[in-house]
């Protein structure tokens, strides 16, 4: 009989289970591998949240903790996220319109991507500056105008609010905001703006060289009544 005839020798149990048996097996150590991915991404998310979160309570102050773009009209939404990234935005208007709350929804959405934002109060910057003259200080002016040419977010509030309207701003002044608003526009760095005063108001108090980059800026003005006396 030639080999061809040869009747083919019965497969034993063990033959024909071992390719379902491996196969089974990958298909275990598969899933076992997507679960593990799962629970690592998991993870990461949860640790990510987090982090936002604890970045989210120290860059704004616990008053504005909650602002969100979600909570502002749709066409006033529109219209703040319609600035130049490269440039800035300034929102003018009287005391209590939401200037700063409307600010914090923009730091809010930037902390949320893992942008870096910085914020400080335009009179506290410049006591700040003015306390590195002391012989005693351990900062120099330089070292915090740095600080705040840095960050690809740089968030001003009331810009002028220690003048009256129409009082001129001080040399000194106009030094600190002429350099921290040229050095960021010339680096592409946005710079965002608070303040009670007019386009006009502003650029009358400070100087030309500063109206001049101001007007490079979106405004908006915001308008309404005084929240804080109606939540008093």
């Amino acid at each position: 009989m030639d080999d061809q005839n040869k009747p083919k020798e019965p497969q034993s149990l063990k033959t024909i289970i071992a390719p379902v048996a491996q196969s089974l097996s990958v298909r275990h150590n598969d899933e076992a591998y997507q679960g593990r991915v799962h629970d690592e991404r998991r993870c990461a998310r949860k640790t990510l949240v987090a982090e936002i979160r604890r970045e989210i309570k120290v860059a704004i102050p616990m008053m504005f903790w909650v602002a969100c773009l979600r909570g502002l009209n749709k066409e006033f939404r529109s219209r703040l996220l319609s600035f130049d990234n490269h440039i800035g935005l300034v929102l003018c208007g009287p005391a209590g319109t939401g200037k700063s709350w409307t600010m914090a929804t923009l730091m809010r959405r930037f902390i949320a991507s893992r942008q870096k934002c910085e914020r400080i109060g335009w009179e506290i910057l410049c006591i700040k500056i003015r306390a590195t003259y002391s012989k005693d200080s351990t900062e120099t002016e330089d070292s915090i105008l740095r600080r705040l040419l840095k960050p690809r977010h740089l968030f001003i509030e009331d810009i002028g609010a220690g003048k009256a309207i129409d009082a001129p701003e001080t040399d000194f002044a106009k030094r600190i905001l002429y350099v921290l608003i040229d050095t960021r526009l010339e680096n592409g760095l946005p710079t965002y703006i608070t303040t009670n005063k007019t386009r006009e108001q502003l650029a009358a108090t400070f100087d030309e060289r500063i109206a001049s980059r101001l007007s490079a800026f979106k405004w908006i003005a915001v308008g309404g009544k005084d929240k804080r006396k109606l939540n008093a």
